[in-house]
């Protein structure tokens, strides 16, 4: 198929001891596996560069790496690991990274997204946009259909782009060398050219039931600030629910370099659904992305009425907002599915003033009889999380489970 590499499994030739495996690691391409055998996951296997005269100049191998009856590790949604580079070929770099590094105001109240463009050594110039939502593809087709002029850049550094935007925003640049378009780069974020449309509450409890579907933990209870929409009243945004305040993170685990949000529409109180987006958390298996059935449905074109009537809708009651069990829907960025969140049904957010009420009830229990989680980093043992990171899906630990 057109710019993508196959390869017949063979054998690394290491023969791993540990745990008493005592087999030889052989690496597959991800077509050997009846759930990876599809071309959306054989993507990562392709030519890097082509030479003057069409031949590969250099490609890349994304194998899974498999033992016999044991399982094994899945790289095959990943650049970078294995890289052969042709006889007397070079590879161009092409590279270019954008960076969203903030609002910038000048003295006459014009307002400009500050991203920071770095390019590879052999790109040429490339062509900057902003545009509103995070349609990536749609924004790069303009660019190069030329419906979207931008701004021109040929080397790396700051570039301000005036906007007049309010909410979720992408940068986007496509990058030039040799008169042809070569590398993409785009970052997207939340964007505000005036007053502030989201309102902080203050503190809300929250309740996680999504990591429990991934990974082995458990359901911890813990603060997390809660805004409202102004224009949209109904609507609220979590703060950074998988940063810092999550307990079970480690230095590293999330992106710090923006806000990341937990928006949860509950306009309609018995009709609440949370859209599909990313959360800033990484723990090496690819960011965490989360949705609900609701916004499932409602995506595909039922009304809000009718997804009520099918009882996937979350609730808005006394200030508690909850789901019904495996109503919510979560995955990873290295994985082509979603899985079924609130699998414990624990999924809850207690608003502010519903909070207090909870907190001040503390008094005379427990912490621990409410389910309330310190949010103190150093009360919670290493031993809470596995060590590996594993996954409950995803590292095969039986032949029988990977339907080779």
């Amino acid at each position: 198929m057109e710019d993508l590499v196959y390869f017949p499994y063979y054998c690394t030739g290491f023969f791993n001891t540990s745990n008493d495996y005592n087999t030889n690691v052989d690496a597959h391409h991800p077509s050997d596996f009846s759930s990876l055998n599809s071309e959306a996951a054989w993507t990562f296997n392709r030519v890097l560069q082509y030479q003057a005269d069409g031949t590969p100049a250099g490609v890349q191998l994304a194998p899974y790496y498999y033992m016999n009856g044991h399982g094994g590790w899945n790289n095959t949604q990943a650049d970078g690991i294995i890289t052969i580079i042709f006889p007397g070929a070079s590879l161009k770099d092409y590279t270019i990274n954008v960076e969203y590094k903030g609002r910038f105001t000048n003295v006459g109240g014009d307002n400009y997204a500050v991203a920071d463009i770095q390019l590879g050594a052999d790109v040429e110039n490339a062509k900057v946009v902003m545009v509103e939502g995070n349609d990536i593809q749609a924004a790069i087709n303009g660019i190069l259909d030329g419906s979207l002029e931008g701004i021109e850049v040929s080397q790396s550094g700051s570039v301000n782009i005036p906007s007049t935007a309010n909410g979720l925003c992408s940068i986007v640049a496509v990058g030039y060398g040799e008169g042809e378009s070569q590398e993409v780069a785009y970052t997207s974020f939340e964007f505000s050219a005036g007053t502030d449309r989201w309102m902080s509450l203050g503190t809300a409890l929250y309740t996680e039931d999504l990591m429990t579907t991934l990974y082995k933990v458990d359901n911890p209870t813990y603060e997390v600030e809660i805004q409202e929409n102004s224009e949209n009243p109904g609507v609220y945004r979590l703060v950074n629910p998988y940063g810092e305040a999550y307990p079970y993170n480690e230095s590293g685990d999330w992106d710090d370099s923006q806000n990341h949000y937990l928006v949860i529409n509950a306009q309609d109180p018995e009709g609440v659904f949370i859209d599909q987006q990313k959360m800033g958390l990484n723990w090496g298996d690819g960011a965490l992305i989360i949705s609900s059935l609701a916004a499932n449905y409602l995506g595909q074109g039922a009304t809000l009425e009718e997804v009520k009537a099918k009882g996937v809708c979350g609730s808005l009651t006394d200030g508690v907002i909850t789901f019904p069990v495996k109503s919510l829907l979560c995955t990873l960025e290295s994985e082509t599915s979603f899985y079924y969140g609130n699998i414990n049904g624990a999924f809850k957010v207690v608003l502010p003033d519903a909070a207090a009420t909870v907190q001040t009830q503390a008094t005379t229990k427990s912490v621990k009889a409410l389910g309330v989680q310190s949010t103190d980093k150093k009360a919670f043992s290493p031993s809470n999380k596995v060590s590996s990171r594993e996954l409950k899906f995803g590292i095969v630990t039986s032949h029988n489970s990977l339907n080779r």
